[in-house]
């Protein structure tokens, strides 16, 4: 494991239309010690191409790709097991990070004493020409916190690999695999304090897996009931609370669009 070396993982399925954007807003980090471990699932665009054109310009980046369609759980492990450095990251194919996203986060870890750290970050649509305005993390997160709603985004959270290096993405989920992760790490760490500056851009796609509120609905019930074995009880309560805030989202989004236009 190389001391500092920050290991950021993505893993990309049909991304030609965002990919090179992605790898700038990561090449144009000032902090600069990092390797970026892209996992092509298959892809049938030119993601390929254009990785592999990145790798012969930029030594950093180390492309692994899958012979079949793997998902996003399945590669983002593939990258776990190859990462050589002191911290893990992720951004997928499609978001964005400003260029002080890693020295802030890893300031901010070392203030806070901690051994995970997430940030705020700004929503736009999917041609990056409408803004859904900026998700503010809460300043402090338990796990009773993080039940009741996902304030963790994958697009933010930096952790040290050598204090959770046991942990893997659940490979039986094709949503809020995530999800699951940081609930992992929530139990381990009790609570987190968080970066509440706006670092990072994600981008919403008409078309994406997690753009099917029902879906969304059934995979919490699953996550709540059986891996978490909640109970039946307690299922409902944190599914009340998710709906909650799924609906206070989705209304600030509406209000902004309408203001927008």
């Amino acid at each position: 494991m190389k001391k500092g070396l920050v290991s950021i993982i993505t893993p990309v399925y049909n991304s030609e239309k965002f990919i090179k954007e992605t790898y700038e807003s990561i090449f144009n980090q000032t902090y600069y010690n990092w390797e970026w471990i892209v996992i092509d699932d298959n892809s049938f665009d030119k993601s390929l191409d254009i990785i592999n054109d990145l790798s012969k310009i930029d030594s950093r980046i180390i492309l692994v790709r899958n012979q079949e369609n793997l998902k996003a759980a399945k590669s983002r492990n593939k990258g776990l097991n190859i990462a050589k450095g002191e911290y893990i990251t992720f951004i997928d194919s499609d978001d964005l990070w400003d260029k002080f996203f890693l020295e802030k986060q890893l300031n901010k870890m070392k203030e806070t004493e901690q051994n995970v750290i997430f940030s705020s970050y700004r929503r736009i649509d999917e041609e990056g020409k409408k803004s859904y305005g900026n998700y503010i993390v809460p300043f402090k997160v338990t796990i009773n916190d993080l039940l009741k709603t996902n304030y963790m985004s994958c697009l933010t959270v930096i952790y040290k690999k050598n204090k959770f290096k046991e942990l893997k993405f659940n490979e039986e989920l094709s949503m809020h695999e995530d999800y699951v992760m940081w609930l992992q790490i929530l139990k381990k760490e009790k609570e987190l304090y968080t970066n509440q500056e706006v670092l990072a851009t994600y981008r919403i796609r008409k078309n994406s897996v997690s753009s099917n509120k029902f879906d969304n609905l059934k995979y919490m019930f699953y996550i709540f009931l059986f891996i978490e074995k909640l109970g039946v009880l307690k299922t409902i309560y944190y599914i009340i609370f998710y709906i909650y805030f799924g609906l206070k989202k989705h209304n600030y989004e509406n209000k902004r669009k309408l203001y927008e236009y």
